[in-house]
């Protein structure tokens, strides 16, 4: 029987790296049989040890002598100071790392080899904490990590469809370089085949012009008789025109055609006017009759007031200063401006603002100058009138007459403006607008700019505009279509105005004014 007996209990901890351990344990000795608890003596030693750095060459348990001085030569130590040293350098966050009171609490009762139904209720019993843990650190970190893990996918799918955005931008790179080099191709065999086909018809423009050769010379010949023939012609016709027969030759023959012209136009109208009204009622009757006989329902209203008003024409006539041009041109002509055309105002001279013209000229030949105007006939101009809304003031006859008091829009005749004195506004703009519905819709906001309704514009219109301040700003509102840029250009060429366009756009469909719907603002200008 042993009268002494050593044991040394240990444990390795070997950190995740595997380059670093530590051995944590105890030395028991007993001196003697008689001895109840022995000697426990801890100790740490910074590196692995196995079972035989332990023992000695005879395979017995290292006195304490022999393991101090093993112990040390690792750079460890030996607590012969106690337990409680050594628990607290084991629990320090540079080695095991462990709360110290919770493993004092636990330990003894772990050690005593308490039989328990499951590792749960050990872990529970004298592991865990017996207050309740706070898990809103684990909480928060798992949601955390649930966020991390949703912009993971989110970046993820990004980066999937920025890779197909990339493929797809490099095959339409390569698609149009392709374009560029199939175009450049295509220029290059047209120029080959264009150079090839070139050369072919100059060799055979060669050999015609070799073959006709003869004809060639022919048509020289005849080119320069021709010219020879002109220039004694051009002589001819200059000695003829130095005699004064040769003078009223050119005369006669150049007056007859052109009234033989005016005659051909004239013919189907009549010998007189009463020829040609009387025509026209003819033809108005006529018309009527068919329309009755039409398989139709019409309002007997209606046709009974045209025929009333065939029977009127036919039994007033066309009354003297009274009828205007345009509705004689419809009785003459058929329609409303042929006769204007014939017969334009003269300008200057002795028929100053009276309707002559090649018409007025002929007439006055024809009747041996009894007629010499339309005037004369009671054919009258139809009065010019501008439509105007907004701040304006005339002086006539002394007197101002303030019409930007109205509400509503009014009528100016050219001869009121003409015979003003003196024309004023104290609208900073001019508007003309191109379509009536519109320019009473703006008209409605009372907005105190001064509106003109115009599309090409009369020579009212125009009277008015050149009257106007030139510090004011000329703007026009129209259809954007090519009409209504169209009337933007007359505007400005035969006003002198300098007219910007408002709310008018090329292109733009649909084109028409009034598709901008009813204005948006009370004021200027008018839409957003």
């Amino acid at each position: 029987m042993r009268q002494s007996a050593i044991t040394y209990v240990a444990l390795e901890f070997t950190w995740p790296n595997g380059k670093r351990a530590e051995t944590w344990g105890l030395r028991i000795e007993f001196t003697s049989a008689a001895e109840a608890h022995g000697k426990v003596t801890p100790f740490f030693i910074p590196a692995a040890f196995t079972r035989g750095d332990f023992l000695d060459t005879e395979k017995r348990p290292l006195d304490y002598s022999a393991f101090k001085a093993l112990a040390e030569s690792r750079e460890g130590r030996l607590y012969t100071e106690g337990l409680d040293a050594y628990l607290r350098d084991m629990a320090q966050p540079t080695h095991l790392n462990f709360d110290r009171a919770v493993l004092r609490a636990l330990l003894p009762t772990a050690m005593s080899f308490t039989f328990l139904k499951s590792f749960n209720d050990f872990a529970r019993n004298f592991i865990l904490p017996a207050d309740k843990l706070d898990v809103s650190d684990v909480t928060a970190s798992y949601r955390t990590f649930l966020g991390y893990e949703r912009d993971l996918n989110n970046l993820n799918d990004q980066f999937e469809k920025l890779k197909a955005i990339r493929d797809t931008f490099t095959r339409l790179t390569d698609l149009r370089r392709d374009r560029v080099l199939a175009r450049y191709l295509e220029a290059q065999l047209r120029h080959e085949h264009a150079a090839e086909q070139l050369q072919a018809d100059e060799e055979r423009l060669a050999k015609l012009k070799a073959e006709n050769a003869g004809e060639e010379k022919r048509l020289a010949e005849l080119v320069e008789l021709i010219e020879r023939g002109r220039a004694e012609s051009k002589k001819i016709d200059a000695l003829i025109g130095e005699t004064p027969e040769g003078q009223l030759y050119k005369f006669i023959k150049g007056r007859n055609s052109e009234l033989t012209q005016q005659i051909s136009s004239l013919s189907g109208i009549g010998k007189s006017l009463d020829d040609a009204l009387a025509n026209r009622l003819r033809n108005a009757r006529s018309w009527s009759k068919e329309l009755r006989a039409l398989p139709i329902e019409l309002e007997a209203a209606s046709v009974n007031a045209v025929e009333r008003a065939i029977q009127a024409v036919a039994d007033k006539g066309v009354g003297k200063g009274e009828s205007l041009v345009r509705f004689t041109s419809c009785v003459l002509c058929g329609d409303s401006k042929t006769l204007e055309s014939l017969a334009a105002m003269d300008r200057d001279g002795e028929f100053r603002d009276k309707l002559r013209g090649k018409l007025g000229r002929l007439l006055e030949e024809i009747t041996s100058g009894q007629i010499r105007s339309l005037d004369d006939m009671g054919i009258l101009l139809n009065p010019r009138f501008a439509l105007i809304h907004g701040p304006l003031k005339l002086r006539l006859d002394g007197a101002w007459l303030d019409l930007g008091q109205l509400r509503g829009a009014f009528r100016l005749a050219e001869s009121d403006i003409e015979r003003a004195e003196s024309l004023i506004t104290t609208g900073r703009r001019c508007l003309t607008i191109e379509n009536e519905t519109s320019f009473h819709e703006l008209a409605k906001l009372q907005s105190s700019e001064l509106l003109i309704h115009t599309s090409y514009p009369g020579s009212g219109t125009l009277k008015l505009l050149q009257r106007l301040p030139a510090g004011m700003e000329f703007w026009h509102f129209g259809d954007s279509d090519e009409a209504g840029f169209d009337i933007l250009r007359v505007l400005r060429e035969k006003s002198g105005r300098n007219f910007q366009p408002l709310h008018m756009q090329r292109g733009r469909i649909p084109f028409e004014q009034e598709s901008l719907g009813r204005p948006k603002l009370k004021c200027w200008p008018y839409y957003d």
